[in-house]
């Protein structure tokens, strides 16, 4: 995945198409050749463990509708470091009172390694459905 501010939609666009036909007709080992991509033993850059990239994060969960259960989860969070934005519960419909209902969370910051881990705790949680789903968010 790439990311960042770019140049603008059709630079962008007509950039990354352009990288995508290098791939496909074979040129790739010419167009790449400065990443040292396919160089035996060297490497023209470093990749970084996802664990430490900071991002936030949209996290939505099942949970029980029940006393606590957003408690157990902002719990686990902080647990975590992991510092909490927003959060959206809506009611469960009179008819299924004691169903589930989904917990959308926004966080702050955080690292991806502890928001793995703090995902992994909510989803062994009783109350929750597993599994949780996430993406990272960048302003």
């Amino acid at each position: 995945m790439f990311q960042g501010a770019g140049a603008g939609a059709l630079p962008t666009a007509s950039s990354v198409v352009a990288d995508v036909i290098d791939l496909a007709v074979g040129r790739a080992q010419r167009t790449f050749q400065a990443m040292k991509l396919w160089a035996p033993h060297e490497r023209g850059f470093r990749m970084r463990s996802s664990e430490g990239v900071r991002s936030r994060f949209y996290l939505r969960v099942l949970v029980k509708d029940e006393p606590g259960m957003l408690a157990d989860v902002a719990y686990v969070l902080a647990g975590e470091k992991i510092s909490i934005a927003s959060v959206i519960q809506h009611e469960a419909q009179e008819d299924h009172q004691g169903g589930v209902v989904p917990l959308v969370i926004m966080t702050h910051y955080a690292e991806t390694g502890r928001f793995r881990s703090a995902l992994a705790k909510m989803n062994a949680l009783p109350g929750v459905v597993p599994p949780g789903v996430y993406y990272s968010v960048d302003d």
